[in-house]
């Protein structure tokens, strides 16, 4: 079952551990759309001692989420130094963490330099993760419908993840990427006619 962790349990544990702890509950209630408490773990961790671009990028994405889009802002702007290639590879890091969210926000940063958009076939490949990106983040919010008491929000919040997913993938395959356009069909293929 589900184990909660409260406050008293992390104070208990040393610097390092407490830190490693508010990072793991902030990313827990960052997944589940509880952006404004995952803030403030995600601040204790960094008040701690927590040097991580990981979890930058993650207090953006909730502080965003929370509708703090100047203060995610300020958090995004100090990644811009990293070269498309470096956020490529983090972004596959995260993806491949599960950490979705994040690695389409990385990946996204790319596209409008020259390193990416001047190559068809990097440009391509990296719409198509950015489609996995969403269809994966879309997909985790199956195991909360039903579960859940905003079912309701959740499935819609789901489809604008998969529109999203769709509309990478088109674009994808507008490049000619064949992988992209058969995950463009499947995609949509397990989607409620509209």
């Amino acid at each position: 079952g589900d184990r909660q962790v409260s406050e008293e349990q992390i104070v208990a544990l040393t610097d390092d551990a407490q830190a490693a702890a508010h990072v793991c509950l902030g990313e827990t209630l960052l997944r589940e759309n509880k952006a404004e408490p995952a803030i403030d773990h995600f601040k204790r961790a960094i008040e701690l001692g927590v040097r991580d671009r990981d979890v930058d990028f993650n207090l953006a994405i909730a502080l965003e989420k929370a509708g703090r889009n100047a203060e995610a802002e300020e958090i995004f702007k100090s990644t811009e130094a990293i070269s498309p290639s470096e956020k490529i590879a983090a972004a596959m890091n995260h993806y491949n963490a599960r950490r979705f969210e994040l690695a389409e926000r990385l990946l996204n940063m790319t596209l409008g330099s020259t390193e990416v958009s001047g190559d068809a076939d990097r440009h391509a490949a990296v719409l198509r993760f950015i489609g996995h990106s969403w269809r994966h983040w879309g997909a985790q919010f199956d195991k909360l419908i039903g579960k859940s008491s905003n079912g309701d929000a959740l499935a819609v919040e789901r489809e604008r993840c998969w529109d999203a997913a769709a509309k990478a993938y088109q674009e994808a395959g507008n490049l000619g990427d064949v992988a992209a356009r058969d995950h463009y069909l499947a995609l949509q293929s397990r989607r409620d006619p509209k």
